[in-house]
């Protein structure tokens, strides 16, 4: 894995890993501006029961799952918490998922993104 900071950067490694593994996929991830946030919940398709939101201390974005996090969440204005509840619940109708439910969010102005679902 290498983080990179410009375009140069990214073409040089891209460049680099083709060559080490030609025909083999390349996977790029970006790292989103602002915090990461973790929803673990129990959901029958309707409703999520949701025990609280989890922050994670590293850049948001795409990691290996050896995250550390935080709860509760600190620093959430109430109208994140809402928004995060919300689209929980929606996620879990949406998919009419049954049983454990593990989403991760950035909320960032201006909108919340989804990053990661299981």
């Amino acid at each position: 894995m290498q983080i990179v900071e410009s375009e140069e950067e990214l073409e040089t490694y891209a460049r680099r890993a083709f060559a080490a593994s030609p025909g083999d996929p390349v996977l790029i991830d970006r790292y989103l501006p602002g915090i990461e946030l973790e929803v673990d919940a129990v959901t029958d398709g309707m409703d999520a029961l949701i025990p609280g939101i989890l922050q994670h201390i590293e850049r948001s974005g795409v990691h290996s799952g050896d995250s550390i996090a935080v709860y509760p969440a600190p620093g959430l204005s109430a109208a994140q918490v809402a928004t995060v509840l919300r689209y929980t619940e929606l996620l879990s109708q949406g998919l009419h998922a049954r049983g454990p439910l593990n989403v991760q969010f950035c909320p960032f102005s201006p909108r919340t993104s989804c990053p990661g679902l299981k």
